[in-house]
């Protein structure tokens, strides 16, 4: 099975609160970390963009997700993804919790760069992963398309 993160993989919520994706994972919007910041603002999770991979997720409808999101962000996720997608399933879960989910043969598409084991992550690029040791690291929804079909 494949599964799909969300933010920085489905949605672009970067592109609202910073113009474009950051530099480094911990980013602050003035004064407050991200996440807070986002937390004071729920409505940028409803209508932030899709990023350039929805289109190949779509390919894999309906999608299952495994997506670290905070309880207040969920009802607007979830607005975005009925918005956007067909979702099968949604887990809930924090990044050291998600590979734990993970069957032999499934995949994780991510962006999250700590992960202790990248064997069944395709990690789509982005300037704050650049130095995860991602087995597989993709580039373009047509890469992503390449692997996904093997």
């Amino acid at each position: 099975m494949i599964y799909w993160d969300i933010d920085g993989v489905l949605r672009n919520q970067d592109a609202i609160a910073l113009g474009s994706y950051p530099d480094t994972w911990y980013v602050k919007v003035g004064n407050q970390d991200f996440m807070d910041y986002i937390s004071d603002h729920l409505e940028i999770l409803e209508i932030s963009p899709p990023t350039e991979y929805l289109k190949v997720a779509k390919e894999f409808e309906p999608i299952l997700i495994i997506s670290d999101q905070p309880e207040s962000w969920r009802p607007y996720t979830e607005k975005w993804l009925q918005k956007y997608i067909r979702v099968a399933e949604i887990i809930w879960a924090k990044p050291k919790e998600k590979l734990v989910h993970l069957n032999a043969q499934d995949w994780l598409i991510e962006d999250y760069p700590y992960f202790e084991d990248y064997s069944q992550i395709i990690l789509i690029d982005r300037p704050y992963n650049r130095d995860a040791p991602a087995k597989i690291r993709v580039y373009s929804p047509e890469q992503l398309k390449k692997y996904l079909r093997r």
